[in-house]
Parts: structure tokens; C-alpha cells; sequence
């Protein structure tokens, strides 16, 4: 009933605006003022000059400040000069949300004009809409699947389903939401002519779920704007619920690096450092290999220490090297080199990894016999070697053993064997060695072989052969044994 009264009371809505000389000049007349929840229809507005004179500048502006109802389009209304005793009309059209509930609500004009003699004169009106109906949905809108894939386009389907007992028209359904990690990517728009009553229809858009979405509910907001046959125009909106569940785990590229150096750097030569970069788990974009060898200055580079090694995909190798030159006063050591990576992922976020890299460095050694003389023994008999042992090297070298390498020439004795212990750089080491001449050896010059052994800077057994020069003789006879023999000899006969 009082619903009913308001309609009744409303159906002519008549305004006057008084001016100051409270004379009736401008009066405003409204139809159509009773709409049903979530519809939106035409007002029709007529401003009258009912006064004895003209008004010019004309304007007209409605505004809402109840939530849930706008003023789409003839919110503002300008006429340059309303005659006395005529009329304009025109038309508004009002927004109401299906939220709103039943009841009488007031929209506010501000009417100004500029009257002879008087200046501006504004005026504000009310005019009063009333909602006599709720809004029942005629859509149901529901998105399938429900659960986001995070750092993926999810494909999501949407099915709109006419629940209503009449057919809708003119459906133009547009998509949006307020999370930040959820991107539409489109559509955002579907529009079909009609759905009959009890029929459905479904299109898909995509939607991106950010890699930082933390897990929880989210929501589409679906807005849908369609007309019954009676051509009442509706307003409709939805929330579509979704899901993350699942943090993405990101791929990170995983860059090592081996060292393929296998041989030992010699002081005062060239050294090509080598390396292996293998990428795993994710890409790597724009790679780059910088090399930095020791800062005292023992590893000198001769080619470029930077290089590119470009975009390297799960399972790819390169090879990154560098030539140096050692330093000729370099001792033997373990000297330590880097090599920096910088890359940059698939996610655009850069990255580094730094590993070490060992150079060894290796011992110059160079053994030698100081000053040898001269060695006669006869055959069968035992000779003896006193001399001196000189390592002319870059290290020392530790337990270091001298000895006589048995052969057609000679034999060992234990004597053959002499232990030296640690030898320094250019610091001769006396030694004697003692071996027995074969009584069958060649007459002669002949070379003993001697074997020097020792220990590098690494502990690692290392050998180098020298050799010594002997003359083999013939033994002198003896009276008693062989007279004639030592007659031909006192003879010169042989």
C-alpha cells in the first residue's frame, strides 16, 4: 500500500523554481519515476518558463548520492534561452543496481539560469524515483574450471544459463576483476542476441595467474546488461569464484662449471686455461663468462677474459678459455683463478654464479753433474763416481735419492745407491757412488746411467736420468799366471 501511495503520489512530479521576489519563473515537470531493481529506465524531464519574463543560460544537473543508483546519460541539460511560457523537454536515463531495495529515493537537480536585473540564480530540486520491485536474476553465470594454474594463461569457460521463465535478449556480458596477480587476457566481452528460457550458453577467456599469486580464494566480477520481451532493460552482476592452491615453483637455471685443465703450467710458457659452463633446470639468457686470474700477477692474460656465450638451454655445454703466460718466477703452487657467469633467466631477473678454478703450476727441474771427470776401471773390477749434483730449478725437491742403473756395462753393489734428502735450487750436493765393471764389458767409453728420484711439490714420485761417461779397460796380467802373456805385454806385442 504505501508503495502503491508513493506511485500515486509520484506519477506527476511538479517543481517550482522561485526567485528571490518569490515569483514562480522556471517549473520542472518528471514522468517515469517508478523502475524495479536492477533495471535501468527513461525519466522524462520538462523544464516550463512559467514567469513573465525570459531566462537565458540555462542548466540543468542530476545528481545520485544514493549507492546503487547513477545517472547514465541526461545528467546535464543546457539551453541558451527559454522563452516566456514555453517549454523543453528531454531525458535522463537512471541506473538502479540489483542491490537496492524497495522504497522512494530522491535524485537532486541543481537548476541555474540568468534572470534580467538579477544575476544567476540557482536552485536546487528534488526529484523522488521510486523502486516498487526487487530484481530477481534471470542469468546464472558460473566459470569452470575453478582452480588457477600460477605463472600460466588458464583457459576458463564460462556457462550463462537463463533461469528465468522468459527469454532474454540483447546479452552483453563484460568481464573484470580487482586482484592485482589476475590478468584477463580476453576476451572481456561476449555479447549473443538471445537465451531462451532454460537454455544456456558458454564461451572461454584466459586468464594469466601471476608467479607471486599466494594461495587463496579470488573472483571474477561479471557484469551483464540484457532486456526482457517486454523490453525492460536489466542490469545484472556476478561474482565468479576461483582458486589457487598450488605456488608455482620456478625453474631456476643452474650453471657449473668444470675445470678441463689436465696438464701443469711451466713457468715462463703459455697456459690455456679451460673451462666447461653446463646450464640445467631452466634457460639462461644472455650469458657471459668473465675470467679473473690471481692479483699477484703470476697469470698474465693473452686473449680476451670476457666472453659471450648467448641464450644456453637445460643440457647445453660450452667451453670458455683463456691463454696466460706464467711468470717465469712463478713457484711451483696451486694458483687460484675465478670465473664469474652472469645470465639473465627466463623471468627477466639477473643472476651470477662464481666459481674457482685451480692452475697448477709446476716445477722446473733440471738436474745436473757438476764439473765430471774422467772415470777409467778395468773389467771386472770396481769404479767409483765423486761428484757433485746440482738442480738448477724454480723449487726445491724433497727426498731425493741418487743411484746406478745396472746394464751391459755394469753392475750395482749397495754402494750404488747414495740417499741426498732435500735439494735446493743452485746448491751442489756432493755424492759417491760406487758400481762394479762387468769383466766382459765392452772395451771402451761407455755411459753409467744414473737415476736421480725424488719427490715434487705435490708428493708425487718423479724421475730423470743422467748419465756419466766411464772407459773400460783391459786388467794388466799378472807373471805368475799368464808369463807369456806379460811377455808379449813387456814386449808391446799386445
Amino acid at each position: 500500500m504505501i508503495v502503491g501511495l508513493l506511485i500515486c503520489l509520484m506519477a506527476g512530479q511538479i517543481a517550482y523554481a522561485y526567485a528571490d521576489d518569490i515569483i514562480p519563473h522556471l517549473e520542472v515537470n518528471v514522468t517515469n519515476t517508478t523502475f524495479s531493481a536492477g533495471t535501468h529506465g527513461v525519466i522524462g524531464i520538462t523544464i516550463h518558463n512559467g514567469g513573465n519574463f525570459d531566462a537565458s543560460e540555462v542548466e540543468a544537473f542530476i545528481t545520485s548520492t544514493t549507492p546503487g543508483i547513477s545517472i547514465l546519460t541526461g545528467s546535464q541539460k543546457v539551453i541558451n534561452v527559454l522563452s516566456q511560457g514555453k517549454s523543453t523537454s528531454y531525458n535522463a536515463t537512471v541506473m538502479i543496481d540489483q542491490s537496492v531495495g524497495l522504497g522512494a529515493y530522491t535524485l537532486t537537480m541543481q537548476l541555474t539560469y540568468l534572470r534580467a536585473g538579477r544575476g544567476i540564480v540557482t536552485v536546487p530540486i528534488p526529484i523522488t524515483i521510486v523502486i516498487d520491485k526487487l530484481f530477481l536474476p534471470m542469468i546464472e553465470v558460473t566459470a569452470s574450471p575453478k582452480k588457477l594454474n600460477v605463472g600460466e594463461l588458464n583457459v576458463v569457460t564460462l556457462t550463462m544459463s537463463n533461469i528465468a521463465a522468459t527469454d532474454v535478449e540483447g546479452v552483453a556480458l563484460t568481464l573484470s576483476t580487482a586482484s592485482p596477480f589476475l590478468s584477463i587476457e580476453g576476451p572481456l566481452n561476449y555479447n549473443t542476441t538471445m537465451i531462451k528460457a532454460g537454455s544456456t550458453t558458454s564461451f572461454t577467456t584466459r586468464v594469466y595467474a601471476l608467479e607471486s599469486t599466494p594461495l587463496g580464494p579470488y573472483a571474477l566480477a561479471a557484469s551483464m546488461f540484457y532486456s526482457d520481451p517486454s523490453n525492460d532493460s536489466f542490469k545484472q552482476a556476478a561474482a565468479l569464484p576461483l582458486e589457487v592452491t598450488a605456488p608455482m615453483i620456478n625453474n631456476v637455471p643452474v650453471l657449473t662449471v668444470t675445470n678441463l685443465n689436465t696438464t701443469t703450467a711451466i713457468p715462463g710458457q703459455r697456459f690455456t686455461l679451460q673451462a666447461r659452463v653446463d646450464c640445467a633446470d631452466a634457460s639462461a639468457l644472455n650469458t657471459k663468462a668473465t675470467i679473473t686470474l690471481d692479483a699477484t700477477g703470476l697469470l698474465r692474460p693473452l686473449t680476451p677474459t670476457t666472453i659471450s656465450l648467448g641464450e644456453m638451454n637445460p643440457g647445453d655445454s660450452q667451453t670458455v678459455s683463456c691463454t696466460v703466460l706464467v711468470d717465469g718466477a712463478a713457484p711451483a703452487a696451486q694458483i687460484p683463478a675465478t670465473i664469474a657467469l652472469a645470465y639473465t633467466d627466463s623471468k627477466g631477473v639477473q643472476r651470477a654464479t662464481v666459481e674457482t678454478l685451480t692452475v697448477q703450476v709446476g716445477q722446473v727441474v733440471n738436474f745436473a753433474i757438476m764439473n765430471p771427470t774422467q772415470v777409467s776401471a778395468d773389467q771386472g773390477t770396481q769404479a767409483k763416481i765423486d761428484s757433485s749434483l746440482l738442480l738448477k730449478g724454480t723449487s726445491k725437491v724433497q727426498f731425493t735419492t741418487i743411484d746406478v742403473v745396472g746394464d751391459s756395462t755394469v753392475t750395482v753393489i749397495p754402494e750404488s745407491s747414495y740417499y741426498i734428502g732435500a735439494i735446493y735450487p743452485d746448491s751442489p750436493i756432493l755424492f759417491t757412488l760406487k758400481f762394479n765393471i762387468l769383466s766382459n764389458a765392452t772395451l771402451g767409453n761407455a755411459n753409467v746411467k744414473i737415476r736421480v728420484s725424488y719427490l715434487d711439490n705435490l708428493n708425487r714420485p718423479q724421475q730423470q736420468m743422467l748419465s756419466y761417461s766411464v772407459t773400460v779397460t783391459k786388467p794388466a796380467a799378472t807373471i805368475g799366471n799368464d808369463f807369456w802373456g806379460w811377455l808379449r805385454h813387456l814386449l808391446g806385442m799386445g
